[in-house]
């Protein structure tokens, strides 16, 4: 939900809005700093999982060839 403020001598807040419809529950999540994004996870069914490969000290490597 996101509610429009208008901040002067009083504050004003407007209609509350729906920003996107979730799933039924997210546990997890954050926002950035700015308030730009943010990230949440949630729960995918009949996904084929993936290795996830994490290379350390990546620019040796590149350096050899």
């Amino acid at each position: 939900m996101a509610v429009p403020v208008k901040l002067g001598s009083q504050l004003e807040v407007g209609v509350p809005v729906s920003l996107f419809r979730a799933e039924p529950e997210i546990e997890n999540y954050d926002v950035a700093g700015d308030g730009s994004l943010f990230l949440a996870t949630t729960a995918l069914e009949n996904v084929r999982e993936s290795p996830l490969h994490v290379i350390f000290n990546w620019t040796s490597l590149v350096r050899e060839r």
